[in-house]
């Protein structure tokens, strides 16, 4: 009889040989067999080893992909196994085709999960479906993501029709993010529309409306919403539309307003250890904005 355990192995800095040995033989004799329930322990291990990488000059781009591809398998029926993927598809294409294959096998896993509140699933998804974009991306495989794109919003419309809420929010945001991919703007617009009607003092549609309003070439209009959102932002969303601001007056050929902003951002954000973490990736580009405003 199949039953959920997770396995412990205590070991001294002298015997870590033999545990990493013990480890992976577990690792070969049960992943993917219903009696090996590794998200119990395993991913918090094996996101701790992946947050380790890039200290030591032993660290190979081959020991990532080994990891992300530990994690995928120990995170199926588990959260953030579509991120899992996108990430490895962003360190090596062709690690992460196999993998593409599962995408619908998931999908199904989490429509059919029970316990969760309406908006819990619809937050849960509309992460899924926009990393699941992602990875389509990454291929480079723009029919797939055309048609998945189209899927996605079909999925969202019939899920907000169905929502208790008068908009659904988590479920609107996944809509959007799946027109914007099809690059269907005028179904982005209405979706986002509603949304800043329905939550008039949540900056962060108005920022998603400047957004589109930049891909669709508009920069003052995005630049207009962008000043009226400012005011309402509050930590990382503050950060993360000063820098979208940044680029829109970069846009606007406004070198020295866009330097200020840079400068002003660059002088509130707080710097963590990890070389990955979004502060980190925030800095880089506004480091590239300021070079640019530069030249």
């Amino acid at each position: 009889m199949a039953r959920d355990f997770d396995i412990h192995v205590y070991y001294t800095p002298a015997i870590r040989p033999m545990a990493e040995s013990l480890r992976e033989q577990a690792l070969r004799d049960f992943t993917g067999q219903d009696v090996f329930i590794s998200r119990m322990v395993d991913q918090k291990v094996l996101k701790y080893q992946l947050s380790e990488l890039g200290k030591s000059e032993k660290d190979t781009k081959a020991e990532k992909i080994r990891l992300l591809e530990m994690l995928l398998e120990a995170t199926f029926k588990g959260d953030h196994w579509s991120e899992h993927l996108s990430d490895l598809c962003d360190v090596d294409v062709t690690a992460c085709k196999p993998y593409v294959s599962r995408i619908q096998d998931r999908l199904s896993y989490l429509g059919k999960q029970t316990g969760l509140f309406e908006a819990e699933k619809e937050s849960q998804l509309a992460d899924e479906y926009y990393y699941i974009t992602q990875i389509y991306q990454a291929l480079e495989d723009k029919p797939a993501l055309r048609e998945f794109a189209k899927q996605c919003a079909e999925h969202f419309e019939a899920m907000g029709k169905g929502s208790q809420l008068k908009i659904s929010r988590a479920g609107s945001q996944g809509l959007m993010a799946c027109f914007e991919l099809s690059g269907d703007f005028a179904r982005e617009e209405k979706a986002v529309d509603a949304l800043i009607q329905e939550y008039p003092s949540e900056p962060t549609f108005l920022v998603r409306k400047a957004r589109m309003l930049r891909k669709e070439k508009m920069p003052e209009a995005a630049l207009e919403l962008l000043n009226k959102a400012e005011p309402l932002a509050f930590g990382y969303n503050w950060y993360s539309l000063q820098l979208m601001k940044a680029e829109v007056l970069l846009d606007l050929k406004k070198p020295e307003q866009t330097r200020q902003v840079v400068e002003t951002t660059l002088a509130q954000v707080r710097l963590d250890s990890s070389q990955d973490s979004r502060n980190q990736r925030l800095v880089q580009g506004l480091r590239g904005l300021q070079s640019r405003a530069s030249e």
